[in-house]
C-alpha cells in the first residue's frame, strides 16, 4: 500500500518560476513530466512486488481505510493451492539453482480471480535451514531484522558502499556505517573513561537471493574527554570490508545492535558489482569529503586500518566525512575514484582520458565543469588509476540534496563503452 495517496503535479509554492517567463509552458510541462516520472518510479517496485508474489497494490488514493478494508476482504475467503515439486527441481547446474516458473490457470469457473507467484528457486527446506538462526539469541534477532523488509530504527544508521579493485585484495565492497552514538548506552568507568559495546552483522545477497557473504563482529568502544563529547555530537563511522566473489546486481544489509539494551538498527543498500574481465572502462565508487590537506595521500576507497573511527577524525566537522557528506555551500569538497580497464597507446604506453564532473538537484543539472584530460604520468599502476578532484560548492546553491557525477571518456575507444560514469549524492545544509 502506498500511503502517499493522490499527488499534484503542477507548479507548487515552492518551486523556483524564475527564468520561466519566456517558455513557461514548456517549463511548466517539463516540470510536470518529471513529476509524473518520479511518481510512477516510486511506485514501481510496489507493483512489482505485489504482482510477482500474488498479492495486492492499492495505490493512487487518499482513502487509506477503504484500503486497508480491501486488504482485509482479501483474507476473507480464499482457496489456497500447493504443490510438491519433483526431485529433479533442486539438482543445481554449474553450481546455481535455476528459477522455475510458475503459470497457473483456473478452467470453466467463473466469478474466480487467481493469483500466485511467479516463480520459485529450486532449494530445499534442509537447504534453508542453516540460514535460519535460532531465535532466541542475539544473532538470530539481528537475522530476523536484517532480512525483514522494513528498516530497524533502533539504532540510527546511514550506509555508504563504495566498490573497488586492489591489486592485493581483488574486488571489495568498502562499507562506511555512520552510527549515531546517542542510540548506544555508554556506561561511565574509572579515570573519565567511557564505554559502549555492539553487535553488527553484515550480508550480501546475489541476485539469485542467496547469501554470498556475511560479516559478524562484536565491537567496544572505550573514549573520554573531547573524544566521547565528538562521538557522542558526531557519531563515528565504522569500516566494513567484505570481498566480492561475482559480478553482478548485489544486496548489502547491515543490522547493529547495543549490547545494553538490546535495540537493533539496520540499513541497506543496492548496487551492480561490474565485471572487469570483459576489459571495459570503468569506475570504483567516489569517496566525497571535505578539502584536507593530506589529500594527495589518502588511499582510494578509503582503508581499513581502523573499524570504528569517530567522523571528527575524517575532518574538522564530522558532518563532512565520507560516511555522512553534509556540506555548507560555499566549501571545497574533494571527490576521488579509481579508473579501471583505460586503454594505453602502443607507443607511449600511456591512456588517454578526460573527465568530467556535473552537479544535479532533483533530476535537473545545476553545473557542468569543463571536459578535462586525465593526467597519468604519476600513475605507477596503469590498471587502477587514481584521481582525486576537487569543486568549489557556490554560495547560491540552495540547501538540499545533491548528486555529484563523473564522467570519464576514453579517447582510444570507439562505440558505447567509450564512456563511464559513476555517481555520489551529497546534501548542503542550510
Amino acid at each position: 500500500m502506498n500511503a502517499a495517496g493522490l499527488q499534484y503535479f503542477g507548479l507548487r509554492a515552492d518551486d523556483n518560476v524564475r527564468g520561466m517567463a519566456e517558455n513557461a509552458g514548456q517549463a511548466i510541462i517539463t516540470q510536470i513530466n518529471a513529476r509524473q516520472t518520479l511518481a510512477r518510479f516510486n511506485q514501481e517496485g510496489l507493483d512489482y512486488l505485489a504482482d510477482h508474489t500474488g498479492g495486492l497494490s492499492i495505490k493512487n488514493s487518499n482513502d487509506l481505510t477503504r484500503g486497508m478494508d480491501r486488504v482485509l476482504n482479501d483474507q476473507a475467503g480464499y482457496y489456497l493451492i500447493g504443490y510438491r515439486p519433483d526431485d529433479s527441481t533442486f539438482e543445481s547446474r554449474k553450481g546455481e539453482r535455476r528459477f522455475h516458473k510458475i503459470s497457473l490457470e483456473v478452467l470453466n469457473r467463473g466469478g474466480l480471480q487467481v493469483r500466485y507467484r511467479n516463480g520459485f528457486y529450486g532449494f530445499t527446506d534442509e537447504e534453508a535451514k542453516p540460514t535460519l538462526v535460532a531465535d532466541l539469541t542475539p544473532g538470530g534477532t539481528m537475522f530476523r531484522r536484517l532480512t525483514s523488509p522494513f528498516i530497524a530504527t533502533g539504532v540510527t544508521l546511514h550506509l555508504t558502499s563504495l566498490f573497488a579493485n586492489q591489486a592485493n585484495e581483488g574486488s571489495v565492497l568498502r562499507a562506511m556505517l555512520h552510527v549515531d552514538a546517542r542510540d548506544l548506552t555508554f556506561k561511565q568507568e574509572a579515570d573519565g573513561w567511557y564505554s559502549a559495546a555492539f553487535d553488527l552483522l553484515a550480508i550480501t545477497f546475489g541476485n539469485t537471493g542467496r547469501i554470498q557473504d556475511r560479516v559478524a563482529r562484536t565491537h567496544s568502544l572505550k573514549l573520554r574527554g573531547e573524544n566521547y563529547e565528538a562521538v557522542l555530537k558526531g557519531g563515528f563511522v565504522y569500516h566494513i570490508t567484505i570481498p566480492l566473489k561475482q559480478p553482478g546486481p548485489l544486496f548489502l544489509r547491515v543490522a547493529l545492535r547495543d549490547q545494553a539494551t538490546a535495540h537493533i538498527g539496520s540499513a541497506s543498500q543496492f548496487l551492480e558489482v561490474p565485471d572487469l574481465s570483459k576489459g571495459r572502462l570503468t569506475l570504483s565508487g567516489i569517496q566525497l569529503n571535505a578539502e584536507t590537506p593530506d589529500s594527495t595521500q589518502k588511499s582510494l576507497p578509503p582503508a581499513n586500518s581502523n573499524p570504528a573511527k569517530p567522523a571528527s577524525e575524517a575532518a574538522e566537522d564530522p558532518r563532512f566525512d565520507p560516511g555522512v557528506r553534509h556540506f555548507r555551500s560555499g566549501m571545497t569538497v574533494e571527490f576521488g575514484y579509481i579508473i579501471y580497464n583505460a586503454k594505453l597507446n602502443t607507443a607511449t604506453n600511456r591512456p588517454q582520458l578526460f573527465t568530467q564532473v556535473r552537479l544535479f538537484r532533483d533530476g535537473q543539472q545545476v553545473f557542468a565543469g569543463p571536459v578535462m584530460p586525465y593526467d597519468s604520468s604519476k600513475q605507477e599502476d596503469l590498471r587502477r588509476l587514481e584521481n582525486i578532484e576537487r569543486i568549489r560548492l557556490g554560495s547560491n546553491l540552495t540547501p538540499g540534496q545533491y548528486v555529484l557525477q563523473v564522467v570519464v571518456q576514453d579517447a582510444f575507444v570507439k562505440g558505447k563503452y567509450d564512456t563511464a560514469t559513476q555517481w555520489m549524492d551529497f546534501e548542503i545544509e542550510p
